[in-house]
């Protein structure tokens, strides 16, 4: 996780969580989340979109952004997606009217992939605290 290093009220990103995604795992979460396969052909990534769209991508990283609030929920959990939610970049995206939230992005290496989420202070130290306990114990 990464703070701010003294948080203001005008802090649009108050906190990060970036997860490591284990290999398998790739392509089931960007399934769910972005409705897209993904798949390394070669040398370069081709994102295939629910509608049959089919990029490639000739660059060894990729970031994929844009998930809509229920498949958060269904992936992370309701507490993080009260984190999330409380991210004053979230609340600027719902005031624009935007339904998916550029608060949550994966990035792909290869085959594999760093899933980052941008979440309000508050209950970014929360979680941090609650996983800092799991390790401990």
């Amino acid at each position: 996780m990464h703070f701010p290093s003294w948080p203001t009220p005008d802090n649009l990103v108050p906190c990060f969580l970036s997860l490591e995604i284990y290999k398998e795992d790739v392509k089931e979460l960007a399934m769910v989340l972005f409705k897209v396969e993904v798949d390394w052909i070669a040398d370069v990534f081709q994102v295939v979109h629910h509608n049959g769209m089919v990029q490639i991508i000739p660059h060894s990283e990729f970031t994929l952004k844009g998930v809509l609030d229920d498949d958060v929920v269904a992936v992370f959990g309701a507490k993080i997606h009260s984190a999330i939610a409380e991210c004053p970049v979230r609340a600027r995206e719902l005031a624009e009217g935007k339904r998916r939230t550029e608060c949550v992005s994966m990035t792909f290496s290869k085959d594999e992939g760093t899933i980052s989420l941008t979440m309000g202070l508050e209950t970014g130290v929360l979680i941090q605290n609650k996983l800092n306990s799991k390790i401990t114990t």
